[in-house]
């Protein structure tokens, strides 16, 4: 079954490069760390989490609410992320992310 797998941080550290300016990098470690089924949703985020990296290993869509609350139906409209792919997200904590298979 494919899986996204979802890390919470709390925030961002910065880094300064030698030369290159400063760098932004998540502040490590993760303050939890979930895997859930494409075509489920996540446990909500903890209370410290403000940014999220997901990894997926199949195509999907993904929607993550706005705090706690109901999530809406995700469809395959929703944000469209391509197998094997990375992206981070700013969210407030309680925010669940659901998904949906996708081509």
């Amino acid at each position: 079954m494919s899986s996204i797998y979802i890390a919470e941080f709390s925030g961002v550290a910065q880094t300064i490069g030698r030369g290159a300016g400063v760098v932004p990098v998540v502040d490590m470690p993760p303050v939890n760390e979930q895997k859930v089924s494409i075509g489920s949703s996540s446990n909500p985020f903890g209370g410290n989490t403000r940014l999220i990296r997901i990894n997926v290993d199949a195509t999907c869509s993904i929607q993550i609410t706005r705090g706690a609350g109901t999530l809406p139906a995700v469809s395959v409209v929703n944000m469209r992320m391509p197998a094997n792919s990375t992206e981070y997200f700013s969210v407030q904590p309680g925010s669940t992310l659901n998904s949906i298979a996708n081509s």
